[in-house]
């Protein structure tokens, strides 16, 4: 649903989503456990005191998809929720990480660190008055509808909405009256959770936990704030635009193939749209923009490439079963060349270089004139991403200068926030929505 559109839900009816009112981020899980080792006990004081114990004791990595279902239904947001809970003896603190689509928070002792993938130049830092807790957090950030993301932080007593006598067992779940619901697995740690929104009647927020590991020694938790300047306050750190702003249509870039033709993004996209006359979601192009520099080609470029493909080929492959209203997505890597001309021995060596980096065989384009179309698009940065639409309208964009291990999840949280299915897609004859 997008995470505004989800702090705005959260925001709606905070008793409902089971949280006081307030945000938190990080996330680092309890070494997973696996299902039917230690069968959680049946009793839901029981079971939630388990769970909550997981959550505050347990080092570990969660991935959740969160979404909104019912009469106000809103397409799925993913987060990531890191929590380490320290080991004083080692000198490891408690920390968090929490990934929100395009935001990432960190928390460490009594500093937030907050950095957005649409703005490059800046950071945020927040003092936590009384360290890493609950209620410092709630005053710092907005509010996330993440009930282990709470009970990592919490003192033992039990959230709004998970007091366990309004709970009982029905199989292998626990439920109340009102149709929330939620299950654990084997260690006891929570895997699935529904709940009303009282503000919306009719309207459930969904979160399903769909990945679990352990973070490595050597993982970074903290965004890189090299060469970016620092803002007082969260609410400060807005997306970096340029000339041109999401939803504006981009200029033409100028490309060629391979064979030094003409190539044309917006004949390829319409084509593409043309494909499969069922109703679709969007129709978009993932264009990974870098300089005329094999250096440029990284091993950690290249994995961001391929997830791109990777979520290409996952969306073709959905449409492929017969699911109605899939998303579609070209991938291209555009080379940007300050030369007057391009020779073909460039191409070789650029080739060469993504080829040699692990890059998938993806479309590699050339633009004589893309420096200046991506100082408009996408300001002050060599090595970036910009998501197209089929009507050349910008959908997003990403700097990707920085590098790092974390690059490939960065393109993957921007290319799924935007480039999305229409919801609730049942009948085959429904038009696809203006």
């Amino acid at each position: 649903m997008g995470i505004v559109g989800l702090f705005a839900a959260a925001l709606l009816a905070p008793q409902a989503l089971g949280q006081p009112v307030g945000f938190a981020l990080t996330a680092s899980q309890p070494e997973a456990q696996q299902p039917g080792v230690d069968q959680p006990p049946a009793d839901p004081t029981q079971i939630l005191s388990r769970a909550q114990e997981v959550a505050a004791q347990s080092l570990r990595a969660e991935h959740w998809r969160l979404r909104v279902e019912g009469d106000a239904a809103q397409p799925a947001t993913d987060v990531w929720f890191w929590f380490d809970p320290g080991a004083p003896s080692q000198g490891r603190p408690r920390r968090l990480r929490l990934d929100l689509e395009r935001l990432t928070i960190f928390c460490e002792g009594d500093r937030l660190l907050a950095t957005h993938a649409g703005n490059p130049l800046q950071y945020a830092e927040v003092s936590l008055a009384d360290g890493l807790s609950a209620g410092s957090l709630r005053r710092a950030i907005p509010h996330v509808p993440l009930p282990t993301l709470w009970w990592a932080l919490s003192d033992g007593s039990f959230l709004p909405g998970w007091d366990p006598a309004r709970w009982r067992t029905d199989g292998d779940a626990i439920v109340r009256d009102d149709d929330a619901r939620a299950r654990f697995d084997g260690g006891g740690a929570l895997t699935f959770f529904q709940l009303p929104l009282s503000a919306e009647p009719g309207t459930l927020l969904i979160g399903e936990r769909t990945a679990v590991r352990t973070p490595a020694p050597n993982e970074a938790w903290s965004p890189s704030i090299v060469g970016r300047e620092r803002v007082e306050r969260l609410q400060d750190l807005r997306p970096f635009a340029g000339d041109v702003k999401p939803g504006d249509r981009v200029p033409a870039l100028g490309l060629l193939d391979d064979q030094l033709d003409g190539w044309s993004l917006p004949d390829a996209l319409k084509a593409r749209a043309a494909e499969d006359p069922q109703p679709a979601g969007t129709t978009a192009a993932a264009l990974f923009i870098l300089p005329d520099n094999p250096r440029a080609i990284t091993p950690s470029l290249a994995k961001a490439v391929a997830r791109a493909d990777a979520i290409r080929a996952e969306f073709e492959q959905r449409a492929r079963r017969g699911t109605l209203g899939v998303a579609r997505l070209m991938v291209v890597v555009v080379v940007l060349s300050d030369e007057p001309a391009i020779g073909r021995e460039r191409v070789t060596a650029m080739t060469n270089a993504l080829a040699e980096a692990g890059a998938p065989k993806v479309r590699t384009l050339w633009s004589l004139d893309g420096s200046a179309w991506l100082a408009r698009t996408l300001p002050r940065t060599t090595t970036g991403l910009v998501i197209v639409d089929d009507e050349q309208r910008l959908l997003a964009g990403v700097r990707l200068d920085e590098g790092g291990a974390s690059l490939a999840e960065s393109v993957e949280r921007e290319i799924r926030a935007v480039v999305t299915d229409i919801p609730r897609v049942s009948d085959p004859a429904a038009p696809a929505p203006k």
